[in-house]
């Protein structure tokens, strides 16, 4: 009877080992997997790019805090550490994310440089005579002709270079199957096909007229075919002068401008005086996805076009 006991036990304990196994195999397989790769970027669009294309593949690290931008950045201890063990480091460039230069150098980490990948479109800072042809010259003291806008994610055929750039990075370092990324590039062509389906017609009128509170939209105008006719203030920092201030208030009652493109730190109290006694609509765009609902490429993309349409369009007007 001794032995019947030895060897029950010895069975429901088989049985209970078993059980525990079969709930923990999901567990165990997972580990043994691949783990993902780690990419770090430098700013939001960035991850919303690599997130949308990568998916589980990857865990996509953002460097720079919603609501900072590269100019009031510093790293810390914890993002130097994500950059070296990084298996890929995204960002802009030496030219608009100058305190990664030394870091990047330093550690020899893994990066693709966005503005230097071939067939990235890039777009010149504008003087104000360059604009609209209808459009006077508002100011001769803005000296940024020599740098390029640095805003060029907001282009979805730069996007699409990027995400081409990635996937021929990580298939050329055994990073991921070809098979693999080639299934991953056509799933995102599919998302911005999705996305240019938001898109205005192209033979959109020139109703699609509007101001700009600062020169940061150049792509974005040319993938959503808008007419700009000048920039409120040289960039998000300056200030307008009285006779700038009235010089801008002709323009809107000569062009008849009711539309500007605005980001959430452009002076408001200005436009007002702008558009004195005139209504006119204004469109947020959020260009680095600051706003935590923007948690998704497609969410970023199509809340911009929205914001357009509705003030380009015959909706209500606010003052």
């Amino acid at each position: 009877s001794i032995r019947i006991k030895k060897t029950w036990r010895v069975g429901t304990g088989l049985f209970i080992l078993g059980l525990i196994l079969s709930f923990l195999s999901p567990t165990l397989q997972a580990k043994g997997e691949e783990p993902p790769l780690n990419v770090v970027v430098s700013i939001k669009p960035l991850k919303l790019l690599m997130q949308a294309f990568l998916g589980d593949s990857a865990r996509v690290y953002q460097l720079i805090p919603d609501g900072l931008t590269p100019h009031d950045f510093q790293l810390k201890l914890s993002d130097l550490q994500k950059i070296k063990s990084a298996d890929l480091v995204i960002w802009l460039g030496a030219d608009a994310e100058p305190y990664l230069v030394k870091l990047l150098q330093q550690h020899s980490t893994p990066r693709i440089d966005a503005l230097n990948i071939n067939g990235i479109i890039q777009l010149p800072y504008r003087d104000l005579d360059q604009w609209h042809q209808h459009s006077e010259v508002l100011d001769h003291d803005r000296n940024r002709t020599a740098h390029n806008d640095i805003h060029f994610w907001l282009s979805l055929a730069n996007n699409r270079i990027l995400v081409g750039e990635v996937a021929g990075y990580l298939v050329q370092r055994n990073l991921m199957p070809a098979a693999i990324a080639k299934t991953k590039q056509q799933k995102m062509e599919t998302k911005f096909i999705s996305i240019e389906k938001s898109f205005p017609l192209k033979d959109t009128s020139s109703s699609r007229r509007l101001l700009v509170y600062h020169d940061a939209f150049q792509y974005l105008e040319k993938e959503l075919q808008l007419h700009n006719l000048g920039a409120v203030v040289a960039d998000v920092e300056s200030g307008v002068g009285l006779k700038r201030l009235l010089r801008l208030k002709k323009r809107v009652q000569r062009e008849r401008i009711d539309c500007v493109l605005t980001t959430p730190s452009s002076n408001h109290k200005i436009l007002k005086k702008i558009f004195a006694n005139v209504s006119y609509r204004t469109a947020e765009i959020d260009i680095l996805a600051v706003n935590a609902s923007l948690n998704t490429f497609e969410k970023y993309w199509l809340k911009m076009i929205e914001e357009v349409n509705r003030c380009v369009g015959q909706e209500g007007h606010s003052t």
